[in-house]
């Protein structure tokens, strides 16, 4: 009787670990299915409207794609229309009360086709700026205005949405204690003192920087925020060039650079300019609470919890 009941137990543990897998590899073939039918609608709908040559940019993402002919740069959106419209109302705010900043933001018109099921910003022709250095420069450039309206504060937790939206993601796939200790070793951190809060991008990396002739431009303003770390964006910047550059999950590169002191010579001088390097490990913590929301918006946020591997990464910061 012992036997049967441990031999029953055997089959169902199998049984619930095969339809674990059998829900993975469907949920994996509903994605990639969404996104094939999608970028076939994105191509035809471009070809139709454009009917020219035109340039998919890097900085686009599935369903919200950013484009360039030999006469403009448009930001076309196919799905998640809140974005566009609240982008709208960032922009609106940013030449309101940031008037430096809204010089750097490119002067859009706004598009609208099948009842607004398709909505599109025109601006005039912009450029890449391919040149590395240039960027650096470029961007360094930006988050020094943006500093301009940003001050010194005491900080919680509970005033940044984004980071709190990120530990609810934590909690949802990595449970309640690796949840526990994130948030206290992010608590203890914003204790330590003050932190410059203002205007932040949000999604602030070098494929958003752009140029026309000796005049530089910010793209994508859908995640600004108004009250934000302001030394997120420069951890946003050199994260995203490290990874992009060996071909590396975000969160993984990000961990090399704390805990092999494997960061790029120009990368510290980047930082340094804008947060206390001390302090990086602290800011990266919160800097992935704030970037798993971010990617919560718009990727597919199961594929990225899936494995140990971001959750040991999480851990090791808040040790």
């Amino acid at each position: 009787m012992t036997r049967l009941l441990i031999l029953f137990q055997r089959k169902k543990i199998e049984c619930v670990m095969s339809l674990a897998l059998l829900k993975k590899i469907i949920n994996k073939i509903v994605v990639l299915t969404e996104e094939a039918v999608l970028s076939l609608y994105e191509y035809f709908f471009i070809l139709f409207i454009f009917r020219k040559k035109c340039a998919r940019l890097p900085s686009s993402v599935s369903g919200h794609v950013n484009v360039l002919t030999d006469d403009h740069f448009y930001k076309i959106v196919f799905k998640n229309q809140a974005f566009f419209f609240e982008e709208k109302k960032h922009f609106d705010l940013v030449f309101k009360k940031y008037s430096e900043i809204g010089k750097i933001i490119p002067d859009y018109e706004y598009l609208s086709y099948l009842n607004e099921k398709i909505n599109v910003m025109r601006a005039q022709k912009l450029c890449l700026i391919s040149d590395r250095k240039e960027n650096f420069e470029a961007a360094e450039k930006i988050l020094k205005i943006f500093s301009e309206y940003g001050e010194g504060r005491n900080c919680k937790i509970a005033q940044f949405s984004s980071l709190l939206d990120g530990l609810v993601l934590i909690r949802k796939f990595y449970g309640t204690e690796t949840h526990e200790k994130v948030l206290l070793y992010v608590e203890q951190f914003l204790a330590k003192g003050q932190f410059r809060v203002g205007p932040c991008h949000g999604d602030f990396h070098y494929k958003n920087i752009m140029k026309q002739g000796e005049d530089i431009y910010i793209i994508d303003l859908d995640c600004f925020r108004q009250d934000g770390l302001q030394p997120l964006d420069a951890i946003y910047y050199v994260n995203q060039d490290a990874a992009d550059a060996v071909k590396m999950p975000w969160h993984t590169v990000l961990i090399d650079m704390i805990k092999d002191g494997n960061m790029y010579i120009e990368h510290y001088h980047f930082l340094k300019n804008f947060l206390d390097i001390n302090d990086l490990k602290g800011y990266a913590l919160i800097y992935c609470l704030d970037r798993l929301a971010q990617d919560g918006k718009y990727l597919n946020i199961w594929s990225i919890f899936q494995g140990d591997k971001l959750r040991n990464n999480l851990l090791f910061l808040a040790e």
